[in-house]
């Protein structure tokens, strides 16, 4: 078994080329991947985490009638040479799965432009009668969805929102549910106003309830001008990049930090949402701690 797995690791080392490898680091693995030619039998998806200095791979196998889970399990990452430093330098990991009947390596290593090749090593086991094979495939970043986030309704109507005090502050209200809470009244006076003037119909957010970017559209367009008193920070959405610091991800522009998210992916998701809106302003309702966040033009 190790002979076979080390000699596919060689193998497959090779057919990406000659050349060396970039430098990677663990973290430019991390992330959701889906196939960019899905094909019968070959993988559809990837799921690559990072504790600490271990790397976990889950992968998703196409099957009928739906993608099979072969399940998570730890990758051993390898480097260009032994002085380098693996964390930092790492440009392969290696995942290997053993389902009874065969044993499948899976080694994956960057190819630039956000994609990942991967090829997965198939060995029978003895007596089965069946030849080993090889399948390669190019993987992208998340799973071939937008960037939109989660999305409520909001009824941007006087008549329909209400500043009520709750135990913690005072929310605007829509029906029975809290569209925001804010520490002061006068804070959640304000985003309504926001809400109505602006004509915001959609509240969405990009990743969890801790890390988070929230927004607000008029019928999926991000507000555009002005409102007196706003408390807005402006960018450049061309030299926004995601940066991993502290155990989060983080979209700075240069050195200002605008957001912070738990992924990359929804970090980058957040890059592209920006970037595609036309989005020029960062703003707040109630700092440090705001009860409210929007981008606008």
């Amino acid at each position: 078994m190790r002979r076979f797995f080390m000699g596919a690791v060689v193998a497959a080392l090779a057919a990406f080329g000659a050349a060396p490898q970039a430098l990677a680091s663990y973290d430019d693995f991390v992330g959701t991947w889906s196939t960019t030619s899905p094909g019968d039998g070959g993988l559809v998806s990837l799921d690559i985490r990072r504790s600490g200095g271990t790397m976990t791979v889950q992968v998703g196998a196409q099957c009928s009638p739906r993608p099979c889970d072969w399940g998570r399990v730890n990758a051993v990452a390898y480097a260009p040479n032994a002085g380098a430093n693996l964390r930092r330098d790492a440009n392969t990991l290696v995942a290997v799965y053993n389902q009874g009947f065969a044993t499948k390596t899976v080694v994956i290593t960057l190819a630039g432009g956000g994609r990942l090749n991967v090829t997965v090593f198939t060995q029978f086991s003895s007596g089965d009668g069946r030849t080993n094979y090889t399948q390669a495939s190019t993987f992208q970043r998340g799973g071939g969805g937008s960037a939109e986030g989660e999305c409520v309704d909001v009824n941007p109507r006087w008549g329909s929102l209400r500043v009520r005090e709750t135990g913690g502050g005072y929310a605007i209200m829509q029906g029975g549910s809290a569209l925001a809470v804010f520490e002061s009244q006068e804070e959640a006076a304000y985003a309504r106003l926001l809400i109505v003037s602006y004509t915001l119909n959609q509240k969405c957010v990009i990743g969890t309830d801790d890390l988070s970017f929230e927004y607000w559209t008029n019928s999926g367009n991000i507000p555009n001008g002005a409102m007196l008193g706003e408390d807005c920070i402006a960018f450049n959405p061309a030299n926004l990049r995601a940066r991993r610091s502290g155990g989060m991800w983080r979209v700075q522009d240069g050195s200002s930090i605008l957001y912070a998210l738990e992924t990359r992916e929804e970090a980058e998701a957040v890059i592209e949402f920006l970037r595609d809106s036309g989005a020029r302003r960062s703003c707040f309702v109630g700092r440090p701690d705001p009860g409210m966040s929007y981008v606008r033009r």
